[in-house]
């Protein structure tokens, strides 16, 4: 379950929103719920569409001092950050006469429902690859990898170079995690490269092979219900998977894949961020004006979120992975 004092998106899917559009948080509440990774990641609260913040790149020095010494001040480093918010939009038109002879079936709510899982797609997908450009590719969220692209070489892990790049051993996945300097709470990884894992745990006697209970929430009845549910785990660490993983040249070598792994530390890692006030866990939904000379009735549907990273020393990542058994 989620730290004391961090809140993440399943938490508020279950809590609901106090005022909350009825709309709005149904339609939050089930696109919430379909990417358990997703879930996961703790949300903070901004006034606006900016999360402003120092990232930390190295931590304040520790040293031991005698009684009665001097004592030198020791200082960190951090560099000032301005994350925007991404914006998803979706236009729901409906003609008044089909609404009209549907049977007392609501097709604004169908639709809504449709638009869910679209937007939970798109949300996966910009999470994982958004520039977080506001010009030429305004709206996207900036993704986990150009927030890893920045990340100082430190924080890499890229196994030796082959023309065919590298089959994923265990022991990579071990210098991955050695590199993130919190504790860590997830791997992430393509669902391709995650069969080649299973194949190689499996190949090992199963010995590598695990599963952790995280919570996983799943809308049913109008509700949102949490309920603890295996994820693949190595040594202990949950496994989460995506399919929006694209490939990657690396090292001149083309189609490889990469392999996150970081934390949710509390004001240190990963963290989604949205304006409580002016949404519900980041969507809107509002009715448009009908087009003047048209019979329809049109509705928006808006998620705006963002994601950023609070320490470079909480995200690390290795590349150059091939796949070999997809």
């Amino acid at each position: 379950m989620a730290a004391p004092g961090k809140v993440t998106l399943a938490n508020l899917a279950t809590w609901g929103a106090k005022n909350a559009n009825p709309v709005d948080l149904t339609l939050a509440q089930e696109t919430i719920v379909i990417d358990q990774f997703t879930q996961q990641i703790p949300v903070s609260f901004v006034n606006g569409t900016e999360n402003r913040y120092r990232r930390e790149v190295t931590r304040v020095p520790v040293v031991p001092h005698h009684v009665g010494g001097t004592v030198c001040e020791g200082v960190g480093s951090f560099t000032p950050v301005t994350d925007q918010v991404g914006r998803l939009l979706a236009q729901i038109p409906l003609d008044k006469k089909i609404q009209a002879a549907s049977n007392n079936v609501s097709q604004i709510r169908d639709q809504l429902q449709s638009t869910a899982w679209e937007l939970a797609e798109k949300l996966g997908y910009y999470m994982i690859n958004g520039n977080g450009g506001t010009t030429s590719s305004d709206g996207e969220i900036k993704g986990l990898k150009i927030l890893s692209d920045a990340l100082p070489a430190t924080q890499w892990y890229l196994p030796a170079t082959s023309a065919a790049g590298v089959a994923l051993q265990l022991i990579h996945l071990d210098k991955i995690r050695k590199l993130v300097k919190y504790p860590i709470d997830f791997y992430l990884m393509h669902s391709d490269l995650y069969i080649d894992y299973k194949d190689l745990a499996m190949a090992m006697g199963g010995n590598a092979l695990g599963e952790v209970q995280r919570p996983f929430a799943s809308f049913a009845g109008g509700s949102v219900v949490i309920q603890d549910r295996g994820v693949p785990a190595y040594d202990g660490i949950p496994i989460y998977t995506s399919d929006h993983i694209q490939t990657e040249s690396c090292y001149g070598n083309p189609l490889k894949h990469r392999i996150y792994a970081g934390s949710f530390q509390q004001s240190k890692g990963l963290e989604m961020f949205f304006d409580p006030s002016n949404t519900t866990m980041g969507i809107q939904v509002d009715p448009v004006h009908t087009k003047e000379g048209s019979d329809e009735d049109f509705w928006r549907v808006r998620d705006m979120k963002g994601l950023s990273l609070r320490s470079t020393l909480s995200l690390s990542y290795g590349s150059n992975f091939k796949i070999t058994n997809s």
